[in-house]
């Protein structure tokens, strides 16, 4: 890709941390999301990545404004991670919001739904986000992000432009080989996330060839699986 000016990317899978650590595995997801950016992308610093919510508010109150910010959708933290991005849209409008993960409906009717009661998302990328969120931090760049420029230009990313228009999606072509994801962890993305209180996790393979209802990989598109 193309040398750009300096970009503020970060990305987030929050949990909860009152009681206990909700969700005690380390954010390798994003991480790799991360890491495949930056390969694909000289974004003029490297993409930041948050896990504890106390974390990404010190990083907020300390005037540090992303040009865009990724947050992983699970049923587990789309509340927290909505509640941020309601307080970033409000603070700085500017911020582009990405929200992505399984935790979405796959009823075209349920996923307009979903975007219209949650207006502080600007896009949502589904199903895998390395490419697709890529493609969308690349032609938001490319359009001095202008996000109307990028309404339904894009594979797997979904969106409300400014006229109240809902743009669906086709998928992104799935990747076939995982490894052209860099490793977050030789990558030294995850080095402050090894604190004694959240356990590392790798992933081997993508995909599953059994059709389960409750399973996100139940669905047809990821019927192959890749390693």
């Amino acid at each position: 890709m193309n040398k750009c000016v300096p970009v503020k990317v970060w990305v987030a899978d929050l949990t909860y941390t009152q009681q206990t650590i909700a969700a005690d595995t380390m954010p390798a997801a994003v991480g790799g999301i991360a890491t495949y950016l930056e390969k694909e992308i000289d974004l003029g610093e490297p993409v930041r990545i948050f896990k504890y919510p106390e974390k990404l508010a010190e990083a907020l109150n300390d005037g540090e404004v992303p040009d865009i910010i990724g947050f992983s959708n699970y049923i587990w933290n789309f509340n927290l991670s909505y509640g941020f991005a309601n307080v970033i849209k409000n603070k700085f409008p500017k911020t582009i919001v990405v929200f992505g993960g399984p935790n979405f409906p796959t009823d075209s009717l349920e996923q307009e739904n979903l975007m219209r009661g949650h207006r502080a998302m600007d896009f949502y990328v589904i199903k895998e986000g390395e490419v697709a969120f890529t493609k969308l931090v690349q032609a938001l760049i490319e359009n001095d992000f202008n996000k109307e420029a990028v309404h339904g230009q894009l594979p797997s990313v979904f969106s409300i432009d400014s006229g109240d228009i809902f743009h669906p999606a086709e998928t992104v072509e799935r990747l076939t080989d995982i490894t052209q994801v860099p490793s977050p962890y030789l990558a030294g993305k995850l080095d402050e996330f090894f604190d004694g209180k959240l356990l590392p996790i790798i992933q081997t393979n993508r995909g599953c060839p059994f059709t389960c209802t409750f399973c996100v990989e139940g669905v047809g598109s990821y019927g192959k699986v890749y390693h």
